[in-house]
């Protein structure tokens, strides 16, 4: 893997597993939501079954389902700290839509999928600091069913803001986009 591939991934891994990613489950830190456990179905390789990622850039690959009631979304960002903060890469990464996917890892030359499922075959371990959900600030029903929530994360001293565009992929509220608002430093 090139040192440009291999960077970039890593910022990708840090950001998401630092910013949302290290910022999207939680184990039961301080001000954390108890009795929130991660229920997202892990990742198991090859992923996709072996299917190229580029297959679910189709808008069918991230279908619309039911609506997300504004009562449940907290519920489903505390769930997926709970799996960002078991640190376990088939839990974290889970949570992640199949279109997401597509999206990062389209171009080889920005995202090495090789080199992501080897380390999803890794053992992960808790983060040090766990991640916490502070707020949602908002929620924004979409034209094509998605659901975009804009919320507030924290991970020891640093504190960011993402907007999560979040899509129901067989019975679960996957991660469809990623924009960060007031990322980390």
């Amino acid at each position: 893997m090139s040192a440009a591939v291999s960077r970039s991934f890593r910022k990708l891994t840090v950001t998401i597993a630092a910013g949302l990613m290290a910022g999207a489950m939680l184990v039961s830190p301080a001000g954390a939501e108890e009795g929130v456990s991660c229920e997202m179905v892990p990742l198991e390789l090859p992923l996709f079954d072996g299917t190229p990622v580029a297959t679910f850039a189709t808008p069918e690959a991230s279908p619309v389902a039911v609506s997300l009631p504004d009562s449940q979304v907290e519920e489903v960002l505390q769930q997926y700290v709970a799996c960002v903060n078991t640190g376990d890469p088939t839990l974290v990464w889970a949570m992640f839509s199949p279109r997401w996917f597509s999206t990062e890892f389209a171009d080889p030359e920005e995202h090495y999928l090789p080199a992501f499922e080897q380390m999803l075959s890794m053992e992960g371990e808790p983060p040090a600091v766990p991640l916490q959900l502070v707020e949602v600030q908002n929620v924004e029903r979409l034209d094509d069913g998605r659901v975009a929530v804009t919320a507030k994360f924290q991970s020891g001293d640093q504190s960011w803001t993402d907007r999560l565009v979040l899509v129901a992929v067989d019975g679960q509220w996957l991660i469809d986009e990623v924009e960060p608002i007031d990322p980390l430093p």
